[in-house]
């Protein structure tokens, strides 16, 4: 796999944040960039250490690769039960939903169709 650019890994961020801050109901939520971040502009220097550590003990959170963090982040729906990691290895979205049972692959397969209705309005293609 080709390593992505800083470019790249930052216009992802902006373009998943906004759809992703753009959710309404079960989904709505907060974007948290990951410590050291320096491309989310409300939010420069990324999460707080208490942030961290709270992402961290609800297994939310994901170890960067690279040194540098920016374009990296984790988004989490007020409920606990859904989240976005942006940028996260490979790709540029991994969606996670914290549910056991039969509901839970709904529950996902819902979270990507309203996370790609919300990235149509702005003219990008969930893949």
């Amino acid at each position: 796999s080709v390593a992505m650019s800083h470019h790249e890994k930052s216009e992802a961020e902006r373009v998943l944040t906004k759809a992703l801050l753009e959710l309404t109901g079960e989904f709505a939520g907060d974007y948290y960039p990951l410590a050291g971040s320096m491309s989310y502009p409300t939010c420069l220097g990324g999460m707080t250490k208490d942030e961290e550590l709270s992402l961290q003990a609800k297994s939310l959170l994901f170890k960067s690769r690279c040194a540098d963090t920016s374009g990296q982040g984790v988004f989490v729906g007020s409920s606990g039960r859904v989240s976005a990691r942006i940028n996260d290895g490979d790709g540029h979205l991994r969606l996670v939903v914290m549910q056991n049972g039969p509901e839970a692959d709904l529950k996902l397969k819902y979270f990507e169709n309203v996370v790609a209705a919300a990235l149509k309005q702005d003219g990008y293609v969930l893949k």
